[in-house]
């Protein structure tokens, strides 16, 4: 089993520490279209063709 023990010393390391980028317009925006919309996937299965349905949510 794994698990963290907490420590009162400083965390070094000799790798470089990424910081977290803030996300672009267009990724927040696709974040935000995709958070406030339904999608399900419909399959014919005569011809195995797929149709994507994209739906908005409900506000409420």
């Amino acid at each position: 089993m794994n698990y963290a023990y907490p420590n009162n010393t400083t965390y070094t390391t000799t790798e470089k520490i990424l910081k977290k980028t803030p996300l672009s317009e267009e990724a927040r925006a696709r974040s935000e279209y995709i958070r406030n919309h339904k999608f399900s996937v419909k399959v014919d299965s005569e011809t195995q063709k797929c149709q994507l349905v994209v739906t908005a949510k409900d506000k409420a």
